[in-house]
């Protein structure tokens, strides 16, 4: 049990966080890099790139929120934390809709709704309706969710269902690297589903 307990705060600790957290952020900014200079002008490399520097943002900001030791500070990142994860279900949808093309292929309606579903999520987010509060409580910070988060949970919701949806209607249709490109972002969705669930 007690090797278990040592094992657990290890993976915890603040100084093996910040260096996954480092590891990560590098990679994926060098990932953002590589896959916008291939070809700076395709709609599809455009959003994985915005994708990619949404994702950097929300870790930068969930690991300030775990280290957190105030009540104010822990309500600022939680609710930066969740203000970068709203754009990210849009970009994630959006590439699901565009992937592998090089122009988009939704028409410019669902674009204008989905910027403006995304900013309505990302002002609710970082308003006083989403957390209302964080209560210090045995060393840990919960935060008191409000009414705000409501269009978050919905239009993220709404959104990754639509993208998954997308990418395997498109699999079935798809041949050759298209299909292998289609493979490896579902394989992307699906092992990150299972490391936040696991952790």
């Amino acid at each position: 049990m007690q090797i278990k307990e040592q094992i657990i705060n290890l993976l915890l600790s603040p100084s093996l966080g910040l260096a996954f957290l480092i590891s990560v952020v590098l990679l994926d900014t060098l990932l953002i890099f590589i896959v916008y200079k291939n070809n700076p002008r395709s709609a599809t490399n455009k959003i994985f790139s915005l994708l990619g520097l949404f994702t950097v943002f929300w870790l930068i900001s969930a690991y300030m929120f775990r280290i957190q030791e105030s009540s104010s500070s822990t309500l600022l990142f939680g609710r930066l934390s969740i203000f970068f994860a709203a754009p990210m279900s849009a970009m994630f949808f959006l590439l699901a809709h565009t992937l592998p093309y090089e122009k988009l292929r939704i028409s410019r309606r669902i674009l204008f709704l989905t910027i403006l579903a995304t900013v309505l999520m990302m002002v609710f987010n970082v308003s006083p309706y989403a957390f209302t509060a964080a209560d210090v409580f045995e060393g840990t910070t919960p935060l008191k969710p409000g009414i705000g988060l409501l269009p978050f949970s919905i239009i993220s919701t709404i959104f990754s269902a639509l993208a998954v949806y997308f990418l395997f209607k498109r699999l079935k249709r798809s041949q050759g690297i298209e299909r292998q490109q289609i493979l490896f972002v579902l394989l992307g969705i699906f092992s990150m589903l299972s490391l936040v669930i696991g952790t």
